[in-house]
């Protein structure tokens, strides 16, 4: 029998989920406060439809976030699944983001920012690595059984 419990790796993912939860927070947070006020530096009018669809994007994966972290909190094996979905999430959302600059009607110019790219390459070696742990891990396997 697998060894069950959060301890090694997984208790490590754990803490990774709540700090995930914590930055998604604020990030929200964040665009909410642009979303009212505005932003200058942008030319971006409050309630511009720009901040609108990023608060949409970056709320949705908070919700994601937020779901995954009561299940794996209530060791159910739904935590699994939705692990595996969060960690898709976490690897798109900064593609998503920049996407939805891109698109959006809006007067500024969408050019990559300069530490863009390490941020998509950190989200997708993050998400990557705890996936494969989620799909591979006995420990998991035999801690999410309710």
């Amino acid at each position: 029998m697998p060894a069950a419990g959060f301890r090694g790796w997984l208790l490590t993912l754990a803490i990774f989920q709540g700090l995930l939860l914590i930055r998604q927070g604020a990030t929200v947070v964040q665009i909410t406060r642009d979303f009212v006020s505005g932003v200058e530096v942008l030319a971006v009018a409050p309630f511009s439809v720009l901040y609108g669809g990023r608060l949409a994007i970056n709320s949705l994966f908070l919700a994601l976030v937020a779901v995954a972290v009561v299940l794996m909190a209530l060791r159910r094996r739904a935590f699994i699944r939705w692990g595996r979905l969060e960690m898709t999430g976490l690897m798109l959302l900064p593609f998503v983001d920049y996407a939805w600059f891109v698109v959006a009607p809006w007067e500024g110019d969408a050019g990559l920012p300069p530490g863009l790219l390490l941020l998509m390459a950190i989200h997708v070696a993050v998400g990557l690595a705890w996936r494969r742990y989620l799909e591979s891990s006995a420990r998991v396997a035999a801690t999410f059984v309710r």
